[in-house]
């Protein structure tokens, strides 16, 4: 039986969003950006902690969905009520090349500035590097925490060929 509640968890530019978006028009199921779920105008205007949970659960409520994003704790329920978590755990390299790649393109297309400027790319680089070593909720070791205290199906992506070998599976 193929999940029809996914979340898709990982570090910043892992590919969240590209995965939901592609799993989104293979299994024909709504995705959802946890961006959209914390800004009311993206990144300038942030949701109060109350209406962006009250978004969440209206979401979650669904019968089928596709979450992405890599928030903290406020995503609790998220991981209650998710079939499958997607963790896109990609090597340091290749999470610099596609932020430096977001830098470039982005800055050449005339993406969002603030997301593309060069020093909110340095920070996430710092930000990415600290991933998989900080202790916090909003880290791999706090993700994969969520994941076994609520027993969920789980499957882990670090290469192409794991990624590949999934979506011939799913």
């Amino acid at each position: 039986m193929k999940p029809k509640k996914i979340y898709i968890i990982g570090p910043e530019s892992s590919g969240k969003s590209t995965l939901a978006k592609i799993l989104s028009k293979k299994l024909k199921i709504r995705h959802y950006d946890l961006d959209d779920v914390v800004w009311s105008r993206r990144y300038d205007r942030k949701r109060s902690h109350e209406r962006r949970l009250k978004k969440l659960k209206a979401i979650i409520k669904k019968k089928s969905w596709i979450i992405e994003g890599i928030f903290g704790g406020w995503t609790k329920p998220v991981f209650k009520r998710a079939e499958l978590i997607i963790m896109l755990n990609l090597n340091y390299s290749l999470l610099v090349k596609n932020l430096l790649k977001t830098l470039l393109f982005g800055r050449f297309m005339g993406y969002e500035k603030d997301k593309t400027s060069l020093k909110n790319t340095w920070k996430l680089i710092k930000h990415v590097r600290k991933y998989r070593t900080r202790e916090h909720v909003k880290s791999y070791k706090g993700h994969m925490e969520l994941i076994e205290k609520y027993k969920k199906k789980s499957v882990e992506i670090r290469t192409n060929k794991d990624l590949k070998k999934f979506l011939k599976e799913i």
